[in-house]
């Protein structure tokens, strides 16, 4: 059996959580987290104008965007409008792919065998009579 310093847990586990937030910002998931904080305070701001009932509506409705909002909105329009060419995007998908795999396989062991268990030694357990034996005059 060898012994690899890229196989302790503690280092599974931490390639675990960078490939865990990579996908999650490789899905967009940080501007999910920034507009949500958004909505949370613009909800505390409005509440102080009025009731709770209200603020909500006023946030979810869009016509009032506080400037984080339009800030948000600003910068995801310009990460869409980026595009790369044909060859750029097939070389990126392949490079995440890569990653994926070279992030991922040294999480699984190489080998695996079900412990086996020996036949010999095996006895059932032994269990006690429910009753008594009946006892004979």
């Amino acid at each position: 059996m060898t012994f690899s310093f890229l196989e302790l847990p503690c280092l599974r586990t931490i390639r675990s959580f960078l490939l865990l937030g990579a996908l999650f910002f490789l899905i967009g998931g940080h501007w999910a987290v920034f507009q949500s904080v958004a909505w949370v305070q613009m909800v505390e701001s409005y509440s102080h104008e009025g009731s709770f009932q209200k603020a909500v509506e006023k946030t979810f409705s869009g016509r009032h965007p506080c400037s984080l909002c339009k800030k948000i909105s600003a910068e995801r329009q310009k990460e869409t409008k980026t595009s790369f060419p044909l060859e750029k995007k097939e070389a990126f998908s392949t490079f995440l792919v890569a990653a994926f795999l070279a992030l991922t396989l040294p999480l699984f062991p190489k080998e695996f065998s079900y412990p086996s268990f020996l036949k010999n030694h095996y006895s059932p357990p032994v269990f006690p009579p429910l009753t008594r034996p009946p006892m004979g005059n």
